[in-house]
């Protein structure tokens, strides 16, 4: 659970700060303008005497749910210039000095700012206040089932679209390369406007009617011409080998050219995997921070361990002589991940060998 940050700037908004504190189950921090604090309450609060843009400067990248207790209009001002994406900004709710009121105000489908006012809202005795439209109209936004299911829309800007497709009532037809029964099931019976099938059957005169569609798949984008979005699993483990000193960027390039090789898509990678000799390595490290991915890292007698189990991977006498390890890319691949399965053997691009995992989807039969 992400910890909670409650701002207030009055003795009226503290007292209101104590009693959600209480009733919040998670970890929890209040932060209060020093004018507001008092020896009763100085050791149930964080004071702070800076602008209210300055704290909430500090606290935006720090992947918290803020609460504000005061006026709506004062909040905004306040982190306009801090909004960047709805996929990074955080959720923030407000809510008035007396608790009658809990306001999703940001991020309230990504970031989950519509769940937390009615968490709040509920445990508070408040009334929840959740304007955007598909809640409003009793619809299950794409980006509400995207996040419910870890899918990375492609394009983002493409959701405001199709949710603005589903509030005027329309049909949009969701095609899946995975098990179409288990994706019903785990929606349950809220979802209404979406129409389930097999990716298989995405036929391809969908371009001519140009009827909305979305795509459920780890596969290239130039796979679906007809796909107003794709929605992408973060499937792919990308098991890497690599020279000493290798740069970041020869790193990324050979991933995209293995990517390509298997025509799937980099939005899909959920991490890298290497050998524990590779931990210190800063190419490999800057890599995986600019995919936005971690870095998974596993012993040599692991590795070996897992090689000698298995005869297809492809050994290196040079690792073994050199660093004690028969295999790396390929075993660091398939160990991670959810009953991984090779789709692409150890391939050499200059100074990185490759081979990329594709991990069995939570979702799929």
């Amino acid at each position: 659970m992400k910890n909670l940050k409650i701002i207030c700037l009055t003795k009226k908004g503290l007292v209101q700060a104590i009693q959600v504190a209480e009733k919040w189950d998670g970890p929890c921090q209040i932060f209060a303008l020093q004018k507001a604090m008092d020896r009763n309450n100085f050791n149930r609060a964080t004071s702070f005497n800076q602008p209210l843009s300055s704290l909430l400067s500090v606290l935006w990248p720090e992947n918290n749910n803020i609460l504000f207790i005061g006026a709506l209009g004062i909040l905004v001002r306040s982190f306009a210039a801090l909004l960047k994406s709805k996929f990074t900004d955080p959720a923030v709710v407000a809510m008035d000095e007396k608790g009658q009121f809990v306001i999703s105000v940001l991020s309230g489908h990504w970031g989950g700012a519509n769940d937390l006012a009615k968490t709040l809202a509920e445990k508070l005795g408040s009334q929840p206040v959740i304007t955007t439209a598909t809640d409003v109209w009793g619809k299950l936004g794409i980006d509400v089932l995207a996040k419910k299911w870890r899918l990375i829309p492609e394009p983002y800007e493409s959701l405001k679209t199709i949710n603005a497709l589903l509030v005027s009532e329309q049909q949009l037809t969701v095609y899946s390369d995975y098990n179409v029964s288990n994706l019903l099931e785990k929606a349950g019976s809220g979802v209404t406007g979406l129409l389930f099938k097999p990716s298989s059957s995405l036929c391809s005169n969908q371009t001519e009617q140009n009827s909305p569609c979305a795509v459920i798949t780890n596969k290239d984008r130039d796979l679906f011409p007809a796909a107003w979005i794709l929605l992408r699993p973060a499937n792919l483990i990308v098991g890497i080998g690599c020279r000493k000193g290798v740069s970041a960027d020869e790193i990324t390039s050979g991933i995209k050219a293995a990517l390509k090789q298997v025509q799937k898509s980099i939005f899909s990678v959920k991490c890298l995997a290497s050998a524990d000799i590779k931990r210190s390595e800063p190419g490999l490290q800057e890599a995986a921070r600019l995919l936005s991915v971690s870095c998974v890292y596993y012993k040599a007698e692991d590795l070996n361990t897992f090689t000698e189990a298995n005869s297809t991977i492809k050994t290196s006498i040079t690792a073994w002589q050199k660093r004690g390890v028969k295999a790396v890319c390929e075993p660091a691949a398939m160990m991670t991940g959810n009953k991984s399965k090779l789709i692409l053997p150890k391939t050499i691009f200059s100074k990185v060998t490759i081979a990329i995992a594709e991990e069995n989807w939570p979702l799929s039969g």
